[in-house]
């Protein structure tokens, strides 16, 4: 691809920051259920954010309706959208975080296959994905690199926008550059689009990424440094009442089954396990893929249930 860019003395300088800020975070001793609001809380901003990117304002209690399977009467069409972005950032944390496999075209249409807006060309994003790995830089210039290099393929418009930075944040993940979870390129975005679409066209029509490249990476810092005062003030107030982080003795049950690396489960497994309904066994998976403790995967009769 023919672009360009230097690692400048300043862009060095916020890596450093980054890797030093990362390993606080890292080491930084917190129960799991604060953990675990906290993640929840990142979640409804991550999927906030893009919702916004994409043109859609929804309020973070709809994203919860959404989230949380609620009775409430809701777009049909938002609500695939909400269900799409939460699904692409599970998939992400369950097959690509600390993955040194190398990231594929292929890998990449089957993460966005359920996001209706992704139509990218295949030769295009594997020309992407080459250019980035054939010589790894720091990830979090892989992840700046993805977000350009993917928008310059794809048209730009607000559809096309939520999924680069998707594509941009397996980068992260896969380095183990997610913060524990709760990094959110969509944040620093939204906060100054002007100055972000500014920069992208610049460094697409000059063919130098390096300003583009000392934005990203500062952006990138001053998240970290948020969340790690975030996560070293402790417990937070959360959007949910409290009950909803509560799980049941069967649910942990259902938990320690799929501590066996590789394991999957099925409701009818449930069902016949702890002998109880189709329903009940369904609530209680769905209940523990909503808070991002198990993973869904297939379709239909075919949906099954993995911890990793």
């Amino acid at each position: 691809m023919n672009f360009s860019y230097t690692l400048t003395p300043s862009l060095k300088q916020e890596l450093e920051n980054i890797q030093r800020t990362r390993n606080k975070i890292l080491v930084e001793l917190i129960p799991p259920k604060a953990e675990l609001e906290i993640q929840w809380e990142e979640t409804l901003l991550r999927i906030h954010d893009l919702l916004k990117l994409s043109g859609e304002n929804l309020k973070k209690s709809q994203i919860v309706d959404s989230l949380t399977f609620s009775q409430k009467k809701k777009d049909p069409r938002q609500f695939q959208t909400v269900l799409s972005y939460k699904n692409v950032y599970d998939l992400i944390r369950q097959n690509w975080k600390l993955n040194p496999q190398k990231l594929q075209a292929k890998d990449i249409e089957a993460l966005f296959k359920t996001v209706p807006a992704f139509k990218a060309d295949t030769k295009g994003v594997a020309h992407v994905v080459e250019f980035i790995q054939v010589n790894p830089e720091h990830p979090v210039v892989q992840a700046a690199l993805a977000l350009i290099l993917f928008s310059s393929i794809t048209p730009q418009n607000q559809e096309n926008l939520p999924i680069s930075i998707l594509f941009s944040t397996v980068f992260l993940y896969k380095s183990g550059f997610d913060f524990r979870d709760n990094v959110n390129i969509a944040e620093f975005i939204i906060e100054d689009l002007s100055r972000f679409q500014e920069l992208l066209s610049g460094a697409l029509r000059d063919k130098n990424l390096s300003s583009y490249l000392e934005y990203f990476s500062q952006n990138i810092a001053l998240q970290a440094e948020r969340i790690l005062k975030k996560i070293e003030k402790g417990p937070i107030q959360s959007s949910m009442p409290n009950h909803f982080y509560q799980i049941s003795e069967r649910q942990k049950s259902i938990l320690s089954l799929l501590n066996r690396p590789g394991l999957k489960i099925t409701n009818k497994t449930v069902q016949q396990y702890f002998k109880v309904s189709q329903i009940t066994a369904s609530r209680d998976l769905v209940k523990l893929a909503t808070l991002g403790l198990i993973f869904s995967a297939g379709k239909g009769r075919s949906v099954y249930y993995t911890k990793i």
